[in-house]
């Protein structure tokens, strides 16, 4: 694994969650398990603030997204005793998500 390990969260510059946010205008991404020492990444939200805040919502998930696609593709691959449960060109989609965001 080349990325910071999940889970991941959104913070104001003055620390409130996402979920509280304000219209601050920086939006901040961190390592969210422990203490928050690893900075993902940062972002000044000047202009458009619904539209980077969903950008910066859907960074935040990137972690558990990976994890879920990665765990579909050992799902349809083991259950199918061999062959594939979900269409193949289903599985290449997600193997090609996979590897651009872990290549």
């Amino acid at each position: 694994m080349k990325h910071t390990p999940g889970p991941w969260a959104l913070t104001t510059r003055e620390g409130k969650q996402a979920a509280t946010l304000d219209g601050s205008e920086s939006i901040t991404i961190v390592k969210s398990d422990g203490p928050m020492t690893g900075y993902i990444a940062h972002m000044v939200a000047s202009g458009h603030y619904a539209k980077k805040l969903a950008n910066a919502r859907l960074i935040a998930a990137a972690p558990e997204l990976l994890f879920n696609l990665q765990e579909v593709i050992h799902q349809a691959h083991n259950e199918g005793n061999g062959e594939y449960t979900i269409p193949a060109w289903f599985y290449n989609d997600i193997r090609a998500a996979i590897a651009a965001a872990t290549d």
